[in-house]
C-alpha cells in the first residue's frame, strides 16, 4: 500500500484557494499527511509542484494554457512547464495520482503524449483533469472536490469518481489519462481508499474523456436566450416534492462497460427505449436534452489514436423562461449494454415572485465583462451564456456564464456584476 501523503498547490485562479482546502479535508479523514502551497496569498511555485514527485497524490489549481505547442503550461507565482518539471520523476518517487483543476491540461495531443510518457517511466498510474475549459462560478471546482471524495468514500475508483464529480456538477469537458483495459485498473484507487490488487501497468494507457454536451435536435422544447433583455434579474421560488417519476423505477448503478458503440445505439437506449419522457410532461416540457459522449483513445509512444465512442449520458436540464437552471437536471449514463448509473439534482419549483433590473443596463457589455473580471479589455470573450443560478434558498438570479480566450471562466451577475 502506497504513503498516504499529498502535495496540495493552488497557482494563481480566480476564485480563490477553497478547492483545495477542500481536497485537503477530504484527505484528512484518512489521516493523509503532506504539504500545502498557495493558500496564503503567494501562488505556489514550480518548486512546490516539483516537490509532489516525493508523495502519493498531487492537486494542482491554477490557470492553465494551451497556447504552448509542445508543453502544457499553468501559472504559479510564474507560468511554468509541467513536462519541465516532471522530467526528473522517476520510478524510485512514490507519485501515483495527479489531478489538474486548471483549463487544457489534454487541450492538446502532445500533452496527453507527454503525461503518458511521463506514466511509463514513474509510478504515476493516473492524471486527472479537463480537455477544455475547467469550471467556471466561484464554488464550482469546490463542490467537484466535494462530490470526488463522495464518490470514493462510496467505494469507487480514481476515474470513476472524477468522472461522476463532474457529472453531479455540470457538463465539463473533463478526462483522464490512466492505465486501462482491465477492471483493476479503471477503478484504481487512492492510497487509504482499498486495495489496488491485480492492476496492470503492462496494458494500455486510455485517454478516457467526456466532450462539451449538445442540445438534442428536434427533441429541444426551448432555445437558450444570450441576451438578458426582457427576462427577469431575480426570481423568488418556493420548491415542492413533485420529482420526475419516470426515472424513480429506473436507476441502475454498475460499474460502465467500455466496449465500442454507435450514437444511434446510445440514443435509442436513452431516448428510444421510455427513458425520454413525453413533452407534455410538466416537468419535460421545459427542459432542454442534451448528450454528452464518452470515448476512449489509445496513447502510444507515436500517437493519440482514433477516439472510441464507449459511452453517452442524458442530460435532462432544467430551465426557467428558456434559461439554463445551474445543477438542476436528471443525467443518465449509458453504454452499450444500456443505463448503468443516473444522476439527479432535478428540483421543481414555483414562482412566489420576479424582479426587474433596469434593462438597458443589463444589457451585455463585453467591455463592462471584462472590467468585472479583471481582463483587458482587447482580450475579448471566447463564450457567453445566460443561467439562472440559486444565490441563496428560494432565490435565482440571473447571470452571464462567459470563458475568455486563456481558459478563465466566470459567472457574472446581471444585475450588480458580482462573480458567482
Amino acid at each position: 500500500m502506497a504513503a498516504k501523503t499529498a502535495t496540495i498547490c493552488a497557482g494563481v485562479q480566480a476564485n480563490g484557494t477553497a478547492d483545495c482546502v477542500a481536497f485537503y479535508n477530504g484527505l484528512l479523514k484518512k489521516d493523509y499527511t503532506g504539504e500545502a502551497y498557495g493558500n496564503k496569498g503567494t501562488p505556489a511555485s514550480a518548486a512546490d509542484f516539483n516537490s509532489a514527485r516525493k508523495r502519493s497524490v498531487l492537486y494542482w489549481s491554477s490557470h492553465g494554457s494551451k497556447e504552448n505547442a509542445t508543453n502544457y503550461r499553468v501559472q504559479g507565482s510564474t507560468w511554468f512547464s509541467v513536462g519541465a518539471q516532471m522530467a526528473g520523476w522517476t520510478k524510485d518517487d512514490p507519485i501515483e495520482i495527479a489531478f489538474f483543476a486548471s483549463c487544457y491540461a489534454f487541450g492538446r495531443d502532445y500533452y496527453k503524449q507527454g503525461f503518458a510518457g511521463i506514466m511509463k517511466r514513474t509510478n504515476l498510474f493516473v492524471v486527472c483533469g479537463y480537455s477544455g475549459q475547467a469550471p467556471a462560478g466561484t464554488t464550482t471546482d469546490t463542490d467537484i472536490v466535494n462530490s470526488f471524495f463522495s464518490y470514493t468514500n462510496s467505494g469507487k475508483g480514481v476515474v470513476y469518481s472524477w468522472k461522476d464529480a463532474n457529472n453531479h456538477v455540470g457538463t465539463f469537458p473533463w478526462g483522464a489519462i490512466s492505465y486501462g483495459t482491465t477492471d483493476a485498473n479503471m477503478n484504481f484507487k487512492m492510497p487509504g481508499w482499498g486495495s489496488n490488487s491485480g492492476i496492470d501497468r503492462s496494458q494500455s494507457i486510455w485517454f478516457v474523456n467526456q466532450s462539451k454536451a449538445t442540445v438534442i435536435k428536434p427533441l429541444s422544447q426551448t432555445t437558450t436566450p444570450k441576451s438578458a433583455i426582457g427576462l427577469p434579474t431575480e426570481v423568488f421560488i418556493r420548491t415542492t416534492d413533485d420529482h420526475p417519476t419516470t426515472f424513480e423505477h429506473r436507476q441502475q448503478h454498475r460499474e460502465m462497460r467500455f466496449a465500442t458503440t454507435s450514437d444511434d445505439q446510445l440514443l435509442n437506449i436513452l431516448v428510444g427505449d421510455g427513458f425520454m419522457p413525453a413533452p407534455t410532461e410538466d416537468y419535460a416540457s421545459h427542459a432542454i436534452p442534451l448528450f454528452q459522449p464518452m470515448y476512449v483513445s489509445d496513447i502510444t509512444d507515436d500517437v493519440v489514436g482514433p477516439s472510441r465512442l464507449v459511452g453517452g449520458d442524458l442530460i435532462l436540464q432544467n430551465t426557467y423562461r428558456g434559461v439554463p437552471i445551474e445543477r438542476n437536471f436528471v443525467r443518465l449514463c449509458a453504454d452499450s449494454d444500456g443505463i448503468y448509473d443516473s444522476i439527479d439534482t432535478w428540483q421543481h419549483f414555483y414562482v412566489e415572485d420576479e424582479r426587474y433590473s433596469d434593462t438597458t443596463s443589463c444589457g451585455f457589455d463585453s467591455d463592462r465583462i471584462l472590467s468585472i473580471v479583471g481582463a483587458r479589455e482587447d482580450a475579448g470573450i471566447d463564450e457567453c451564456s445566460m443561467c439562472y443560478l440559486l444565490v441563496s434558498p428560494g432565490c435565482l438570479h440571473l447571470c452571464y456564464k462567459i470563458y475568455l480566450p486563456d481558459g478563465h471562466g466566470y459567472i457574472v451577475d446581471v444585475a450588480d456584476g458580482c462573480l458567482r
